[in-house]
């Protein structure tokens, strides 16, 4: 299944943001909240010029650290609505100082190192782009299997770590791609083990916002550690 990719120029109605509760991400909503009335323009702008058109629920494409941040704070909402937190106090490293991207504190105050991926179409990405033709249909179980596999396997890699030691170290899969976004293939890989892992304690996936749980749901995915 294929489908048109378009670009939209759109001003919205700031009440209509406003209002339009997880349709837009963490990021952008805190962003929506704190913009005085007399930028609302240029903060318009500024959306469009760094949310990507295909799966760009998470993305803000002039500055990873900030749509880094973003997919964390996503994560720490999800498990504090659901009452199980297990860190605070979350902050990019910057990209001089990765891996680990981010890096956080527990409930007793050591340091957990967060590392965020995505995962996402990237023949779709640019099909978008150019106005073309993007694919819809979900990816088969095993090909999802593998793609998520390979994204544990690059991050579990303790030689590259900065940063110092870590008490925990976890990494973030996000993803707003149609082609995984499905409860068959959501439920397939619930029941996945990957690893055994070297570095990586705990792994989600994350997807964007679902008005059911009113919160981006998410997957921790089982490890053979």
């Amino acid at each position: 299944m294929v489908g048109v990719g378009c670009m939209v120029d759109y001003r919205p109605d700031r009440a209509l943001w406003e209002g339009g509760g997880g349709s837009q991400s963490v990021l952008v909503r805190h962003q929506i909240m704190s913009t005085p009335e007399d930028e609302w323009e240029e903060f318009i702008d500024t959306v469009a010029a760094n949310v990507r058109q295909h799966a760009g629920y998470f993305s803000w494409e002039s500055d990873r650290s900030i749509e880094e941040v973003g997919v964390v704070q996503s994560l720490h909402e999800s498990l504090e609505k659901l009452g199980e937190g297990f860190f605070h106090s979350y902050r990019s490293r910057g990209d001089e100082n990765d891996p680990p991207d981010c890096e956080a504190l527990d409930t007793e105050g050591d340091r957990i190192g967060i590392e965020v991926t995505e995962l996402v179409d990237g023949s779709s990405i640019s099909a978008t782009r150019r106005g073309g033709l993007t694919f819809w249909e979900p990816w088969k179980k095993v090909e999802l299997y593998e793609l998520i596999r390979e994204r544990i396997e690059i991050k579990d890699n303790p030689y590259e770590l900065k940063g110092g030691l870590y008490h925990e170290y976890v990494l973030i899969i996000y993803c707003d791609e149609p082609r995984v976004l499905h409860y068959d293939l959501i439920e397939y890989i619930r029941g996945c083990v990957f690893g055994p892992t070297k570095l990586l304690d705990r792994v989600f996936l994350l997807m964007s916002y679902g008005p059911w749980e009113q919160c981006c749901p998410f997957v921790e995915l089982q490890l053979n550690v």
